[in-house]
């Protein structure tokens, strides 16, 4: 039984933002959409509108559902609340009876199997967030605890995540995937250093730019672009303003879903996340050839990043080691031209030709 002309629902929450979730989420329903599966894709929040584009032929339901996790109302209400939205969802899933649900985070999984749906489809919840991230209270943890085990599967994005979900449901690990649809690759002729992030605490920005500290002054002609949004803002504006760096540490608000041209008028890339599952500027960059270097932080870039291959990986959190790693490549362009080239090579496991024959695999083997 073939993954293709099946019928799968995507249950993911808001999507109308940049970032990797609501980058991933579309382009899988629109992988499985150009492969002839029949996809919809159920988005809980109010808004039905997302960052990236989606295929023509998804089909997109909107529902206000939060399941309880809200700022407002009490303990009760909230439980009010979550026991209606699972009728609601109920409804849902029992009308459209796909062949696969699958959930995007750990409450809409939990409250998709509440429904009683496994009687008719499988249900898989594909984990996006970083352990050391998710966090949970006492009633989540009890629920998590209880439903993750009666999962038909488990799809993480990293051995870190597949060595504690193994132990709850079968799991398996599937990566994230990006396609250079430009089909051209940075030359690395421009001295210019580029990162992508949100702009909050999780993605390192206050390392980032203790890096930036110091390696700018050391090579002044070398320009370091910063692509982000978020509530840091102001703490790297006045980064720029304190250190006279206005023409030198540039902050830029993403310009639409497509950033070819930011990656290819770069030389290198340099990520400081605190913590990733499965970077998807780091896969996207390499995918341009880009020497990658980024904190070996738990858990994903070690995923991506061979040391010294295709990128540069050192200590988490420390900006010093940071710092000698982007100056290594600025002052050894013969490393960084070997290293781009090994990312090029290395970016075919992560294409979506290569990802999709890991979901065909998966599914054959959850659908006999």
């Amino acid at each position: 039984m073939k993954i293709s002309n099946r019928h799968i629902v995507i249950i993911a929450s808001f999507l109308n933002h940049p970032g990797g979730y609501e980058r991933i989420v579309p382009s899988i329903a629109n992988l499985f959409t150009e492969k002839n599966n029949k996809v919809t894709l159920l988005i809980i929040g109010n808004t039905a509108e997302t960052f990236y584009p989606i295929h023509k032929n998804v089909n997109i339901i909107l529902k206000p559902y939060h399941f309880g996790i809200a700022d407002t109302g009490n303990m009760i209400s909230r439980k009010i609340k979550m026991l209606s939205d699972i009728r609601g969802l109920k409804k849902i899933l029992f009308q459209l009876s796909p062949d696969i649900v699958i959930g995007t985070e750990y409450h809409i999984s939990i409250c998709a199997q509440l429904t009683g749906i496994q009687k008719f489809s499988k249900l898989i919840a594909w984990e996006h967030t970083p352990i050391a991230q998710s966090k949970k209270n006492r009633f989540w943890n009890l629920l998590f605890k209880k439903y993750y085990p009666r999962f038909n599967a488990i799809v993480c994005l990293n051995k870190t995540e597949k060595h504690f979900f193994s132990q709850l449901a079968p799991t398996y690990i599937i990566h994230n995937f990006t396609d250079n649809h430009s089909g051209s690759f940075t030359t690395l002729q421009s001295k210019s250093i580029l990162s992508i992030a949100r702009l909050s605490p999780e993605k390192g920005i206050d390392l980032l730019l203790q890096t930036a500290k110091k390696v700018l002054p050391l090579h002044p002609t070398w320009k370091w672009k910063l692509i982000g949004t978020g509530p840091l803002k102001k703490m790297v504006t006045d980064f720029i303003d304190q250190e006279n760096l206005n023409n030198h540490f540039i902050l830029q608000k993403p310009n639409g879903s497509r950033l070819d041209d930011e990656y290819l008028n770069a030389s290198l890339f340099v990520l400081s996340s605190r913590y990733e599952s499965m970077s998807m500027v780091l896969l996207e960059a390499q995918s341009y050839g880009l020497p990658l270097i980024s904190f070996n932080c738990p858990d994903g870039p070690a995923e991506i990043i061979s040391h010294d291959e295709n990128g540069l990986l050192v200590p988490a959190e420390n900006s010093d080691a940071l710092a000698q790693a982007v100056l290594s490549l600025i002052e050894n362009p013969s490393k960084a031209k070997k290293i781009s080239h090994q990312a090029i090579v290395n970016a075919a496991q992560f294409n979506s030709e290569t990802v999709y024959a890991q979901w065909s695999s998966f599914f054959d083997k959850l659908l006999h």
